[in-house]
């Protein structure tokens, strides 16, 4: 397979968002997403449905920055986590990651699954109690197809299906690298071998 068609499909299955603003967040989303036991890839889902990445974004609704925290959310957690806890707290971009993760992990635990926690980040946990206690055995894939309320319905479906988007595109750039450290090195006008140039696909805005 050539590698311009490597670089083709990876781009055919790039997520939507803000991808080279998801490269440079990876690490934090990583790095908290293992301390409370998610997929980093639902949770750079999440963020690119609530905040597409930017960090300093703040909501009609009071919530700020990449997982959209409230500042009462905010100031809870950070004494969890024994942060000092200040306004800018909720736009820099590591604090929130940490913050909104654990956040979102409790939310999983206190609801049972991750799709009750999603629709209760859009919808709020009062009408997600109530379903889930009208039809507590409807299986997962049922529920979600439930969601009385169209947006939150909407917004789950959306973040799942991304979630399995970023994964597929993680597969794909580790393929792409995988393929050019394997590409033939090349000849210098000196003799010299030298490693093929680097792979220069290109990326989405």
């Amino acid at each position: 397979m050539r590698f311009t068609n490597i670089c083709r499909a990876s781009e055919s299955i790039t997520p939507t968002g803000n991808t080279s603003s998801l490269f440079r967040l990876m690490r934090p989303i990583k790095k908290y997403s293992t301390q409370n036991d998610l997929d980093p890839y639902l949770v750079a889902a999440l963020m690119s449905q609530e905040s597409t990445f930017v960090a300093e974004i703040r909501s009609s609704a009071n919530a700020y920055g990449l997982t959209q925290l409230t500042p009462a959310t905010a100031r809870q957690y950070a004494r969890k986590l024994k942060i000092k806890y200040s306004q800018r707290l909720l736009t820099n971009p590591d604090a929130n990651v940490r913050i909104g993760t654990m956040y979102f992990a409790d939310t999983i635990r206190n609801l049972g699954s991750v799709p009750l926690a999603l629709a209760s980040y859009n919808a709020g946990p009062t009408p997600v109690r109530r379903w889930k206690s009208q039809k507590p055995d409807l299986p997962q894939d049922e529920f979600i197809d439930d969601i009385p309320y169209p947006e939150t319905q909407n917004y789950v479906k959306k973040i799942l299906s991304t979630t399995e988007d970023y994964w597929r595109f993680a597969q794909m750039v580790a393929y792409v690298l995988r393929t050019w450290r394997n590409l033939p090195r090349r000849r210098g006008a000196d003799g010299s071998v030298g490693a093929a140039p680097a792979p220069r696909a290109r990326m989405p805005a």
